[in-house]
């Protein structure tokens, strides 16, 4: 996905990258700008407030889904900065929750790697 125009509660910042499915349930949101922007388009996303993605003159409504969230900000070397965030199940060893033993994202740019992704995650597992 090329950079494009994330908007939120008349709060303007740019769009790196979008991963959502066919309900807009979000797996990966990146937000570049200044620092105010991305933490005000980030606060409303995580507080289920709505926000709008423009890629190559379409409109996405990205939704916070109920998973659980990991955030992070990064200052860039120009002085904007950036910030991430996708479902705490992506990350290795996030066990904690008992419900979430039997979960897990798989984010790869190929279906290969995805696959690959997907039986290292199982031998990681395996007893």
């Amino acid at each position: 996905m090329a950079v494009s125009g994330v908007n939120s509660a008349g709060i303007s910042a740019w769009c790196s990258e979008l991963i959502i499915n066919e309900e807009s349930e979000t797996y990966f949101l990146s937000v570049a700008g200044y620092q105010s922007a991305v933490k005000g388009i980030i606060a409303n996303f995580l507080q289920y407030g709505s926000i709008t993605v423009k890629v190559d003159g379409k409109y996405f409504y990205p939704v916070r889904s109920s998973l659980n969230y990991t955030v992070h900000y990064r200052k860039l070397p120009s002085g904007l900065y950036q910030c991430v965030t996708f479902p705490k199940i992506a990350l290795p060893d996030d066990n904690k929750d008992k419900d979430s033993t039997d979960i897990f994202l798989v984010i790869a740019q190929t279906g290969l790697l995805a696959r690959d992704l997907f039986f290292k995650h199982l031998d990681r597992y395996r007893k």
